[in-house]
């Protein structure tokens, strides 16, 4: 289940922080080799090789041991595709490795299994697979994004928005009628109110549909834009992406991996930028953004001059009905980054601060803020 439906996300916390390998790809990778390895020498060799066996065992119930005590709804034993929760995999796994010692391998014949060379193949092909499988994932090649044409664009969008609003003032203030009339002549008052109060209604009945039609194809974009359950990652796109935010601090934002294939139409990171990473679906997310929204209100001289930047991480799954983030801090830009295949290897929330040379100068990892 691993080597064809997993991706490094189901590996648990305590196997990734211990990992001699750098990426996590590569320990998601020499994981399942070492794994498919242990079988093949069980198979052919059982009388010697059920020492790994148990000892995989041992290790398998110290990975799901943390996830137990937090609470987890699945240990990720079987990749994406099936959950079992981190208590009944214990029970599984002890009970396994209890099962092997009683069965007292120790004593079988010499003979036992397919044999030295048997082992040889089948190690030779459980190390094989998921390495020929399971390609090196290169990173995204930096993109070529012009910083100042991403601000002439947000301008103009605010500027174009500016001008309606004045458009529509000026042309309330130029049509609106006297309410008093000339004088002595009331009765033309009276019919030029009528008259306006009829344009009103008219024109109120023609904003308020041109309000709905403008609501409506912003969802439809926003709907477009998200994806979804029913919208799948677009061509083009990495299957999977690590987003390692430990090794961001000093970096350019972006010349990271992910600034490739962000979305940047409904906003962009600018100069003394704080940006927040989030899932729509995290409650943790949830309440930062909540409790960021209230200490800028409070707080407004803290953070005049710093643009609030929201990178909405999307998933597969995603939908309108499990959207519980919708407190979120204004004004702010929005980002997002769009769904892959395998998601996302990073816990949220988390924020980073940007400098004026659009350097990344503070990570924290709010997920057990």
């Amino acid at each position: 289940y691993k080597l064809f439906e997993g991706n490094v996300a189901d590996l648990p916390p305590t196997v990734l922080d211990n990992s001699p390998f750098e990426s996590g790809y590569d320990t998601f990778r020499y994981a399942i080799a070492a794994e498919l390895a242990v079988i093949g020498l069980v198979i052919a060799l059982p009388r010697f090789a059920w020492i790994l066996l148990a000892g995989t065992f041992g290790v398998f119930l110290a990975a799901l041991f943390p996830l137990w005590q937090e609470g987890k709804d699945s240990c990720g034993c079987f990749g994406g595709t099936v959950e079992i929760r981190p208590e009944h995999m214990m029970l599984i796994d002890g009970g396994l490795m209890l099962f092997i010692l009683f069965s007292r391998p120790w004593r079988m014949a010499k003979g036992a299994g397919l044999g030295p060379l048997a082992a040889l193949a089948l190690v030779g092909a459980g190390v094989a697979a998921p390495l020929l499988k399971l390609e090196p994932m290169a990173e995204p090649a930096a993109p070529a994004v012009d910083v100042d044409e991403l601000r002439a664009k947000a301008g103009a969008a605010n500027t174009g928005a500016g001008d309606a609003d004045g458009t529509d003032e000026a042309a309330a203030e130029s049509g609106a009628p006297d309410a008093d009339g000339p004088s002595g002549a009331d009765g033309g008052g009276a019919a030029a109110d009528a008259g306006g109060g009829d344009a009103e209604a008219a024109k109120g009945e023609g904003s308020a549909e041109a309000e709905a039609e403008t609501a409506d194809a912003a969802e439809e974009t926003v709907d477009a834009a998200d994806g979804g359950a029913d919208a799948p990652p677009a061509p083009g796109l990495p299957p999977f992406m690590q987003l390692d935010f430990e090794n961001w601090t000093g970096k350019n934002v972006y010349e990271l991996p992910f600034a490739s294939i962000a979305n940047f139409d409904q906003g962009f990171i600018d100069a003394n930028a704080h940006v927040v990473v989030y899932r729509q679906t995290c409650e943790v997310c949830e309440a930062h953004l909540e409790d960021l929204q209230l200490e800028i209100q409070q707080e407004p001289q803290k953070w005049e001059g710093r643009p609030i930047v929201l990178m909405r991480i999307i998933e597969k799954t995603d939908t309108p009905e499990n959207n519980i983030c919708d407190v979120v801090p204004e004004p702010s830009q929005k980002v997002t980054l769009p769904a892959l295949e395998k998601g996302y290897l990073v816990t949220t929330p988390l924020s980073f601060d940007v400098d004026e040379a659009m350097n990344i100068t503070t990570v924290t990892d709010l997920s057990d803020h």
